[in-house]
């Protein structure tokens, strides 16, 4: 290997590290409603709760997370842009085993923010993360985080157990 080689892999090293600490360094909190429970930051607040969305937000904003969540098979309202937006990526793959089901991963802009958007159906339940931060260098400081606060949903028949067979569980969220 070349002195080079050893410093580039050396490089990629400390940034593995210093993204796990990140992650890491947040302590989380469980929010619980009869339908899911979802863990989020400990130093954010549930600041919003209507119709089935739930958003959090530090004491410092604009950065924001919420939830959305409607159980059973019936799928609430298609994703729309909010006006202004512009659809910079989106993916959707199907979820296994589940006719019908799906993961949708989407990305916009819109005037002043940038919006993650987590859509998945699988039949059992329909449920939507989302991410809101006003600057695209900040996707990378709470990729991580949003990753976690998404795989940590579970709906009230998976409370009792700790293996998840959810779908968000097991997700890997683009970070873009």
């Amino acid at each position: 290997m070349t002195r080079r080689s050893l410093i580039v892999a050396a490089m990629c090293l400390i940034v593995a590290f210093i993204a796990v600490a990140h992650v890491s360094a947040y302590d989380w909190k469980t929010y619980r409603t009869p339908d899911y429970q979802i863990n989020y930051p400990a130093g954010w607040q549930p600041v919003f709760r209507e119709a089935g969305m739930q958003v959090f937000a530090p004491q410092d904003p604009p950065v924001a997370l919420a939830v959305w969540c409607s159980p059973g098979a019936a799928r609430p309202f298609p994703y729309e842009p909010i006006q202004g937006e512009v659809v910079v990526k989106q993916t959707t793959v199907p979820v296994k085993d589940i006719i019908g089901g799906y993961k949708k991963y989407v990305l916009v802009h819109g005037p002043g923010h940038f919006r993650q958007y987590v859509e998945i159906y699988d039949g059992r339940a329909f449920r939507a993360f989302n991410l809101t931060y006003p600057t695209p260098d900040l996707a990378a400081n709470y990729g991580a985080m949003f990753q976690q606060f998404c795989a940590s949903f579970k709906s009230a028949d998976e409370w009792d157990d700790d293996t998840p067979d959810d779908p968000a569980a097991n997700m890997d969220v683009p970070v873009y």
